[in-house]
């Protein structure tokens, strides 16, 4: 917790390089006012006793042991998370060290997901880097002008 009830990780939660994370800990989430922001599309990361906000009513189910995207303003995405238990010992300290585009978190959460069991610090960092190194793309369709 920083001053007034911020909620800093490693840090402030944003650089020009991009967002960090979080661990969320039973220490953290008993601390955290953990209620919807944004039509439930994040939660507020301010202390309990800090956040004043009458419009933060409806408290989100976090899950515990798992890795969240900061945002700035003292808030996080609810839907992108990755659980530790499918990192190595060491691993979420790394990725706690980081900082990426929200974009690149969630690809890189969405390609551990789908790893049935924990990799190997090597073989992490080949899937890591492929993961961010992949780049989402998407076809606009085109507007065609009859003359």
């Amino acid at each position: 917790m920083g001053e007034a009830g911020e909620f800093f990780t490693y840090g402030v939660p944003t650089t020009a390089a991009g967002f960090a994370v979080f661990e969320m800990l039973p220490d953290i989430q008993s601390q955290l006012c953990l209620r919807s922001v944004a039509h439930g599309n994040k939660f507020c990361t301010l202390g309990q006793d800090a956040c004043a906000f009458g419009s933060h009513t409806k408290k989100i189910d976090v899950n515990m042991n798992s890795l969240y995207i900061a945002r700035p303003k003292n808030s996080a995405f609810t839907h992108h998370y990755l659980a530790t238990l499918k990192l190595s010992q060491s691993q979420p300290l790394e990725f706690l060290m980081e900082h990426h585009l929200v974009e690149e978190w969630v690809h890189l959460f969405e390609t551990f997901k789908n790893y049935e069991e924990v990799m190997e610090e090597a073989e992490m960092a080949g899937v890591k880097k492929r993961a961010l190194g992949t780049k989402a793309t998407t076809i606009t369709p085109q507007k065609w002008a009859i003359i």
